[in-house]
């Protein structure tokens, strides 16, 4: 395998066919995310279900919905400032 990642040619064509594996697999992600996130409520919701299995719902939903809410304002940062110092890109 080194001997390929030397050739520039095959190492960019094997760079975009990782990017496009990483990227359909991120979009099917996000698409479950919704799911995973009715379940963690029906969960909740469930009066038939333990107190602390209804607890461990909650705070698993909450920590999900808290990380998600950080790595986006961190993407919003990062976007601001690529635009602070290279204004000119689009």
């Amino acid at each position: 395998m080194r001997g390929y990642l030397q050739d520039k040619e095959f190492r960019e064509a094997y760079r975009a066919a990782y990017n496009d594996v990483v990227e359909d697999a991120t979009r099917k992600a996000q698409l479950l995310m919704g799911k995973a996130m009715g379940v963690f409520e029906a969960v909740m919701d469930d009066t038939a279900e333990s107190g602390a299995t209804r607890t461990q719902a909650a705070a698993k939903a909450m920590e999900y919905a808290l990380r998600l809410t950080e790595q986006t304002d961190v993407v919003t940062e990062l976007a601001e400032l690529r635009k602070a110092v290279f204004p000119d890109e689009s």
